[in-house]
């Protein structure tokens, strides 16, 4: 079983990378298959998608939307419900994109929008269903999620606090028990102080959950420095580069930088894991020792005007200084000659 609260522990488990298909083919389901397939074929452990199965889902008025074109650097507007009928696909449609992942054992993950794109999303295998942040005030949706027991993502978007405290409390008052926070900070042309990525440990501290990020950041920066700050499930959009210029394209990346981020992830995650280092086995070869700095008589007393420190430690470790100076010499020393314990009154 898919549950979030095996990653809350990232001792015991790394982040998981989620690339996002979104609706970026459109109604295309052959790009649409093509772009799934080379992503499995990457080895990806999981994969998101969404359930856009109703045109009737967005109201029939004069209603625009914007969304940004980092390739002219505008934004461009578009009817509503116009850009949602270019988008909707047939349940069975959906079935035929991710038959193959399903069939490899990916996590698929949705992101639903309704009841009955849910129950058609768990009936094809989701591991775990997402709760758009638009969606975070839908309280029936958000309680039918919990009481059927299925591992839920709520994105906080755009809420003030106390909208994801509802939410949470909707969720949990409803049943369910396995919730992911995820944080989805502003889109392009958002710079990186409007990220607020310091939003992770303060949503897994205040709700005892495990937290993702949904990245909207136009590079991959911000993905990455979600690892050391607790991010569990690591969300992006992923998209052919002959899909720029499309609804969310700005912030989703192409399918070439996928081996690479995979790396990054886990090289990160193995870096950042694991708290203090266990003590080293042996000292530092190149701490200093005490020497001589001139010839030194029988008698003479040890000062710093008359010690030097030197690479390697072949005599009296630099460290136990405080132990040395004021002590006379029993012995001639050299220039240069390490002075040792035996050389000390």
């Amino acid at each position: 079983m898919f549950e979030f609260r095996d990653y809350q522990d990232l001792r015991r488990a790394s982040p998981i990378f989620l690339p996002e298909v979104g609706t970026f083919f459109n109604q295309d389901k052959f790009l649409a298959q093509k772009l799934v397939s080379s992503l499995v074929n990457m080895g990806i452990q999981a994969l998101k998608g969404e359930i856009l199965h109703s045109a009737e889902m967005a109201l029939d008025v004069e209603f625009e939307t914007a969304y940004y074109d980092k390739q002219t650097k505008k934004f461009k507007t578009e009817n509503y419900r116009q850009l949602i009928e270019r988008k909707v696909l047939t349940f069975e449609e959906y079935e035929t994109i991710f038959a193959f992942p399903r069939e490899q054992g990916l996590k698929l993950v949705f992101s639903v929008y309704d009841i009955e794109g849910a129950d058609f999303a768990r009936s094809i295998g989701a591991k775990a269903l997402k709760v758009a942040s638009s969606n975070l005030v839908h309280q029936p949706l958000i309680q039918y999620l919990a009481q059927s027991g299925v591992p839920t993502i709520i994105d906080t978007g755009k809420a003030q606090f106390f909208e994801i405290a509802r939410a949470v409390d909707w969720f949990r008052s409803a049943g369910g028990r396995d919730l992911l926070l995820e944080h989805s900070p502003l889109a392009p042309p958002a710079p990186p102080s409007e990220q607020y990525l310091s939003m992770l440990p303060i949503l897994q501290k205040t709700f005892n959950c495990p937290v993702g990020l949904s990245d909207h950041y136009e590079g991959n920066e911000m993905l990455l420095a979600a690892v050391p700050l607790g991010a569990s499930i690591l969300e992006k959009g992923v998209m052919f580069d002959s899909m720029q210029g499309e609804q969310d394209s700005a912030h989703a990346m192409t399918i070439e930088e996928v081996p690479q981020v995979l790396k990054q992830i886990e090289a990160i995650s193995e870096a950042t894991k694991y708290g203090m280092r266990p003590a080293p086995k042996a000292t530092h070869a190149a701490r200093m020792g005490v020497a001589a700095k001139y010839d030194l008589q029988p008698g003479e007393e040890l000062t710093l005007d008359k010690a030097q420190f030197a690479w390697p430690a072949l005599g009296i470790p630099v460290e136990h200084w405080e132990l040395v100076v004021g002590r006379k010499l029993r012995q001639e020393v050299k220039m240069g000659q390490p002075i040792e314990w035996h050389m000390l009154d």
